[in-house]
């Protein structure tokens, strides 16, 4: 049985590590795949290293239209790519983890299901975590910093996230999914009921499945919904960075705060896997610098000759260098592919194959041209 999280991330980059860290030392789930929404806080680069060691299956996914949500055409993407590989799909976002409290591992849950014949997906509730008070950042991990969240009943806590079998999806959404056959269950193993509004859904039943259940199940297996952390985090980051899912104008301001800011109980299902969590992210940081060119110092040069690009690149990284050229909202990943003897009798590198020699892309905005090293922050053209 493999399962996989599909997300996307857009300026996430203080937080990617941890999240990855969780679901893969608290969860179990080793299987990650990303759609990179175009950071410029480094996250790209660390989305891009993170895919050079195997570590996630990462995706150029960028806006291409400011009041058109990227999200769920990156979920349709995802399981167009990839979907064949993997028996399960769980959709989150980079400010939500899954949370275990049934007492077995994640993929004997998943088996349970099997005496269900009808289950199709799991409708998993939120648990709204709201700032514990923090007006600014200060250290710690998220699930460290966090500790306090709504109480279990909050109706803003009907939204769910979906793990679904991936034959039996039809329509991807943003919560939920249209399936081809069976139906949702619920932590308890249960047939879930959904409704058409977050209020009064007792008295709005959905005829199939929906953004909001009618019962809250947020006991056993959740979504831990980071989404304010500290107010100088909302209002630095994600303020004005728009909204996956619809328009890139989305403000989401003092208003959203206090309306998310959600600290009614003490909630210590996550912190307490805080030194795990903290082992696997070092395991992370030990990957990437071993495989990756992230941590890594890069020369390059850079000229254009007879209709093509050429120059050279090389890295204190013994890893493989991998170029990315972005232009008109798509992205190609390359080789070095022409020998230089003379930078190794210069000893400026000991790789003889660092050299470059690329026909230029046809380019509808110059200004989209980017000539990059995958996994790091350093552009071969245009200069910085």
């Amino acid at each position: 049985m493999k399962v996989a999280i599909v997300s996307i991330m857009k300026n996430e980059s203080n937080y990617i590590l941890e999240w990855l860290a969780y679901h893969r030392s608290v969860i179990g789930i080793s299987n990650f795949i990303i759609a990179d929404n175009v950071s410029d806080d480094g996250g790209s680069e660390l989305l891009e290293a993170l895919d050079q060691a195997g570590l996630i299956k990462r995706f150029f996914h960028p806006r291409v239209n400011a009041e058109v949500g990227v999200q769920h055409t990156a979920y349709e993407r995802a399981i167009r790519e990839y979907g064949s590989a993997y028996d399960y799909f769980l959709f989150l976002d980079a400010d939500e983890f899954l949370v275990n409290e049934t007492g077995i591992k994640l993929m004997d849950f998943l088996a349970k299901t099997e005496s269900c014949k009808d289950f199709s997906a799991l409708a998993l509730n939120w648990r709204i975590f709201g700032s514990s008070g923090r007006k600014v950042s200060g250290d710690g991990l998220v699930i460290e910093r966090f500790t306090r969240c709504s109480k279990p009943e909050e109706p803003r806590n009907c939204h769910i996230k979906t793990l679904a079998r991936i034959k039996d999806i039809d329509k991807v959404s943003i919560h939920h999914n249209e399936l081809v056959n069976g139906v949702y269950y619920n932590e308890n193993l249960e047939p879930a009921r959904f409704a058409t509004v977050m209020l009064d859904r007792e008295d709005n039943i959905a005829d199939g499945p929906s953004p909001f259940t009618v019962e809250i199940n947020n006991a056993k297996l959740y979504i831990a919904h980071f989404v304010i952390k500290s107010r100088q985090e909302h209002f630095e980051k994600k303020f004005k960075r728009g909204s996956a899912a619809g328009s890139l104008l989305r403000e989401k301001g003092e208003g959203y705060f206090r309306s998310h800011d959600l600290c009614h109980h003490s909630c210590l299902d996550l912190s307490k896997h805080s030194t795990l969590v903290r082992q696997e992210i070092a395991s992370l940081v030990k990957t990437l610098g071993e495989q990756t060119h992230y941590f890594a110092y890069i020369q390059s040069a850079f000229n254009e000759a007879n209709n093509h690009f050429v120059g050279w690149v090389t890295s204190d990284s013994s890893a493989p260098i991998k170029l990315l050229l972005k232009y008109d909202n798509n992205e190609l990943e390359l080789e070095l592919n022409v020998e230089r003897p003379d930078l190794i009798r210069k000893e400026i590198t000991n790789q003889i194959k660092s050299g470059f020699k690329l026909p230029p892309p046809a380019v509808k905005d110059e200004s989209s041209l980017i000539l990059k090293i995958k996994g790091n922050e350093h552009q071969v053209y245009p200069r910085a």
